[in-house]
């Protein structure tokens, strides 16, 4: 056992339980949440405080003034396309960079999966910039195609041994297709009717 890991707790009889050591302050953390308790006074501190507040407690604020400042639905979605295009280029410089030393295991997916959910954002804004269904119907094949070979390599990668894909790994990539091709296929429908 290591030392200041955990505490002795005598029992009646004379036996004894081990407990890690601040059980108890964390059980009375998860008890009574409270805004203040968690963070030491510092600036970092006093906007976690105030972020805290504001998720738990809104704002007041007439929505009329937030429907009127908004920009334009194509403008939401090139704003949106460049930060999603931007962090996807992160998350493949993250993927590329090689594996230190204390890496956890299953980072190699974990960068896959980082990218893939900003692919899923870039490709709602580039949807919500298509003009016809012919052009959506296009965008939405080439991201299956592409998670299609995706799909491949990992497949290949599994039957490796010790490279950092997992079956369940495999599995995930998997339902991320079927949940794009299902979108196709309901584009598909859509441009039938």
């Amino acid at each position: 056992m290591t030392i200041g890991t955990a505490m002795a707790a005598p029992l009646l009889g004379g036996l004894v339980i081990l407990t890690p050591l601040g059980a108890g302050r964390i059980a009375r953390a998860q008890e009574t949440p409270t805004v203040g308790r968690l963070q030491e006074p510092s600036p970092r501190g006093e906007a976690a405080r105030q972020i805290a507040e504001l998720l738990r407690n809104g704002v007041d604020v007439d929505p009329q003034e937030v429907i009127d400042s908004m920009p334009s639905l194509e403008a939401l979605a090139t704003r949106r396309s460049e930060i999603a295009e931007e962090l996807m280029e992160f998350s493949l410089v993250k993927f590329l960079e090689p594996p230190s030393p204390t890496a956890q295991r299953g980072t190699f997916h974990a960068a896959i999966e980082d990218y893939m959910t900003w692919s899923s954002h870039r490709l709602d804004a580039a949807l919500d910039l298509t003009p016809s269904l012919d052009d959506r119907r296009n965008v939405i094949a080439q991201e299956v195609a592409k998670i299609r070979r995706v799909e491949e390599i990992y497949r290949e990668l599994t039957e490796t041994r010790g490279v950092g894909v997992t079956q369940q790994n495999l599995l995930e990539l998997e339902f991320k297709r079927l949940q794009l091709e299902t979108r196709l296929a309901h584009e598909l429908r859509t441009e039938g009717n």
